[in-house]
């Protein structure tokens, strides 16, 4: 367990792990209040303690790899200062280490902040398909990061230690680029405490951590992972397309190859396109970013709202065509009425404040999800149908 400042939720934590575990480990990051004291209060008699503490708060990357450096057993399994572990989690964990796996993970049950379940959230059906997990070189698609690892295989990957966030995130990456064996598992009995104020309800943040990790990672290494995976058709184009837009690389992205590319029954579980659409539009965004006609590409696609939105960027920086633009723009809100790409260019055609600069409006890089949020996902039993 990584802590800081955790006096107010860190004693639930450490009593939610009873006799599951044998030891704990704790390193507090330069607490001032009573994180370490409540921590060792809460701790079921039978299991050790270690404390190893941080001389200064320097960020989450450095803090699992100063636990790394700790670890005396052959496994452990992080857990977070404010979440639970449910009944079971430890034992499930354990026996997929030991079946061989370097890296297990399972789904999570999302508790609000008194700890009341609201819903459980199982791991994609679409990560489990052969590959499926490559996913992840596109964006996060696990509910939770909080894996049990075999030590010398973590210690192996290691953690940056100039990362404050999204260090697990990098750390998969890594892994699957390692060939690390990875074990998804069903069910979910890690409690992942989910409130307004969590990480994962600050978009702007988790999609900053996620580009700033993919951008990390050396190009050529992730392609060449994608290309010898047996992902099925067009699936690894789609993933290194989404690579590619988050690392900034549009001038790649516009020479993908897609000529191998499946037809429009190949839709993606989550967005609800077809891989040649979401292509297609990825590849429409580039070419607007890099100051390329576009208006006309955007037309040829099929309606979605960050389609709809990119193309109204389109219109109003080519042609200077507002109230075409304003149309497609409240076409947009009308079916995502929380849509602040949209919103916010919107009310840019409502003041007047045009620009023949593309940087001057909110773009949409990626296209918006059908579930409302991360932990909304709703899996279906053909949820990889059409691959």
């Amino acid at each position: 367990m990584i802590a800081k400042d955790a006096g107010k939720t860190i004693a639930k934590a450490v009593s939610s792990i009873g006799s599951q575990a044998a030891h704990f480990l704790l390193i507090d990051s330069s607490s001032k209040d009573d994180t370490v004291e409540a921590a060792r209060a809460a701790l079921d008699k039978n299991v050790s303690f270690t404390c190893a503490t941080l001389e200064y708060s320097a960020g989450v990357g450095a803090a699992r790899g100063k636990a790394l450096d700790h670890l005396t057993t052959p496994f452990a399994l992080w857990l977070d200062a404010d979440d639970i572990l449910l009944p079971g989690h430890v034992s499930m964990l354990t026996a997929a280490l030991k079946a061989g796996n370097d890296y297990v993970f399972g789904g999570s049950t999302i508790l609000d902040d008194t700890l009341t379940p609201t819903n459980t959230v199982t791991i994609p059906a679409f990560l489990k398909e052969t590959d499926g997990l490559h996913w992840c070189f596109e964006r996060n698609w696990l509910p939770s990061l909080h894996a049990g690892f075999r030590c010398d295989a973590a210690r192996t990957i290691g953690y940056d230690p100039k990362l404050f966030g999204a260090e697990d995130y990098d750390h998969l990456l890594r892994a699957m680029l390692a060939d690390q064996k990875i074990a998804l598992l069903d069910g979910a009995t890690y409690g992942l405490r989910h409130t307004p104020s969590s990480l994962s309800r600050d978009l702007v943040k988790m999609l900053a951590n996620t580009r700033h990790v993919i951008e990390k990672l050396e190009s050529n290494s992730a392609f060449q992972h994608l290309k010898k995976t047996s992902m099925r058709p067009g699936l690894s184009q789609w993933v290194a397309a989404a690579h590619l837009m988050a690392r900034g690389d549009h001038t790649s992205l516009l020479n993908l190859d897609t000529a191998t590319l499946p037809g429009t029954d190949a839709t993606h579980p989550v967005y609800g396109l077809s891989l040649c659409q979401l292509i297609k539009f990825l590849q429409a965004t580039a070419r607007l970013i890099q100051g390329l006609p576009s208006a006309d590409v955007f037309n040829k696609l099929d309606d979605h709202p960050a389609k709809l939105n990119n193309q109204a960027v389109a219109l109003l920086v080519e042609l200077s065509a507002v109230e075409e633009a304003r149309a497609l723009l409240e076409r947009a809100l009308g079916e995502q009425p929380h849509y602040l790409d949209a919103a916010q260019n919107l009310a840019r055609c409502a003041r007047g404040d045009l620009s023949d600069d593309v940087r001057q409006y909110h773009l949409t890089q990626m296209p918006l999800r059908t579930n409302k949020g991360r932990y909304e996902y709703v899996d279906k039993s053909n949820a990889g149908a059409g691959f």
